[in-house]
């Protein structure tokens, strides 16, 4: 009769695998004939399980020694081989950009369309998903910050890579109009009048006084003394740049010119002649009455 004895045999380990970078690894050893219980040392250090979970970076090699109660021991050793993410990546166009507004997506690289899978919230994309296009074209209907996936397709891994876009909000165009100075003016008093931007960006200015263009002004502000009362002036705003529901607005000012008679500075005296049909005495040194009318020296504005 033979007796054979048999001591610690790890036997088995999950063999050589291959998996996508940031996915994980399963390895599991099996070990007999020893005496339990069994103790379990990994090289890269692991959990001290018969199975652990491993996502290495690059390609590493796993040790795994056992050892029984009575101190015998065995090692075996696997690998897992892992695929590098090599999304290339995509740009966006316009980011920032307006509600409603064209944002075109464009997969770097120079794979078939199959490879590029898009993941979109809160876009005008079905279901917030497009597949199977390098260079989709999406909007967004309302404010806020949103965040875009492209999975790429490489072999047999998908490689994800996310970047972020803002949705500006829709404002109005709004200019206003002030004098200086303000209220009723003297005749031919010299008014600037200049205009207020809201939401302007850099805007360019018509200006236009009883509705027919001031030529050659272009810019915020216009000077002028030649005004009369009831004149309407008025400022067209065109705004650029932001995200505008409107780009022109229209300002107006009415014109309070005073009817007082503008002093006649250094004119020269002329002679009025008043007329009279009854006897009219003219208060000394004022004129001279001649027959039917007075001569009166008067400035004439």
């Amino acid at each position: 009769m033979i007796i054979e004895g048999r001591t610690l045999e790890v036997y088995n380990i999950t063999p050589t695998q291959t998996v996508c970078e940031g996915d994980t690894a399963t390895i599991v050893v099996n070990a007999n004939y020893g005496i339990g219980p069994y103790t379990y040392s990994w090289s890269p250090a692991a959990a001290a399980n018969d199975t652990i979970r491993v996502a290495p970076a690059t390609a590493t090699n796993y040790t795994v020694t056992v050892t029984d109660a009575c101190g015998t021991t065995g090692s075996l050793t696997t690998d897992v081989q892992v695929t590098a993410g090599n999304n290339p990546g995509f740009t966006i166009t316009p980011n920032p950009v307006c509600v409603n507004q064209p944002v075109t997506l464009l997969g770097g690289g120079a794979a078939a369309a199959s490879a590029y899978d898009w993941v979109m919230p809160g876009s005008s994309a079905p279901g917030g998903v497009i597949q199977n296009n390098r260079s989709p074209i999406i909007d967004y209907a309302l404010p806020g910050s949103y965040s875009i996936t492209l999975n790429y397709q490489s072999g047999t891994c998908v490689f994800d890579s996310s970047l972020a876009i803002t949705v500006d909000p829709l404002d109005s165009a709004e200019v206003s109009l002030a004098a200086n100075p303000s209220g009723v003016i003297c005749p031919g008093t010299s008014v600037r009048f200049l205009a207020a931007p809201v939401n302007g960006g850099s805007p360019t200015y018509a200006w236009l006084i009883n509705g027919i263009a001031v030529p050659g002004n272009s810019s915020d502000s216009l000077v002028t003394s030649s005004l009369s009362n009831g004149d309407i002036v008025q400022v067209v705003m065109n705004a650029s740049g932001g995200c505008l529901s409107t780009s022109v607005d229209t300002a107006t000012l009415f014109v309070a010119v005073s009817n007082a008679v503008a002093p006649a500075g250094d004119k020269p005296f002329q002679t009025l002649q008043v007329f009279f049909r009854q006897p009219f005495e003219l208060p000394m040194g004022i004129g001279e009455i001649q027959g039917s009318h007075a001569d009166i020296p008067a400035r004439i504005n």
